[in-house]
């Protein structure tokens, strides 16, 4: 409760110093709610380094990842050379669905399969829509019982699969539990 009244008082004293309606206010001052900050923009970075490298170890087709916030805004956005535009914006829309919908977009896919109507009309009104395919990966704290959502992070221009591998890749790279736990792909063979 006190968290939240700080995060009042400081936005009460932003805007008394407005003078008139319509006056720029800096809402970056305002903390929104507590540990917000705990992914920050050298681990998202980190992150989808590593996606991005894993990608181009496996072979995948050029990819594009981002990874948001738990209010689902776009900490870092990287797109691979020769990746087309629209993975970009499927990206984007992985990382908020898993925010938006407390779930990866795989475990979405599966809890609607047998309910696509539904999923179709959700989708539908939803503004930026949802992408209910693998791709979308939650990211979690580990040292919390139960554990925080601390953000998500969305890879795509490969298959699904590939994309969801590469996320998860990138956010156990940085430390992070995730949904799904591990990969749909198979481990590669180490080479002796």
């Amino acid at each position: 409760m006190q968290t939240l009244t700080r995060t009042v008082a400081a936005a009460h004293n932003a805007l008394r110093g407005r003078r008139r309606f319509g006056d720029f206010i800096d809402l970056r001052s305002i903390p929104l709610a507590p540990d917000f900050t705990k992914l920050g923009l050298a681990t998202a970075d980190v992150m989808s380094h590593e996606a991005i490298r894993e990608a181009s170890n496996r072979g995948f087709a050029p990819i594009t990842v981002v990874v948001c916030d738990p209010a689902g805004r776009v900490i870092v956005k990287k797109r691979q050379d020769s990746c087309p535009n629209g993975p970009a914006a499927y990206a984007e829309v992985k990382a908020t669905t898993c925010v938006s919908m407390n779930c990866s977009t795989r475990s979405l896919k599966d809890r609607y399969s047998d309910r696509l109507g539904q999923l179709t009309s959700m989708i539908s009104i939803t503004p930026g829509g949802w992408a209910p395919f693998p791709g979308g990966v939650l990211l979690l704290s580990r040292n919390e019982n139960p554990p925080r959502i601390v953000g998500a992070i969305g890879v795509s221009g490969a298959s699904a699969d590939e994309d969801e591998h590469c996320a998860l890749f990138g956010a156990h790279a940085a430390g992070f539990m995730t949904d799904p736990p591990r990969s749909a792909l198979p481990v590669p063979a180490k080479e002796d």
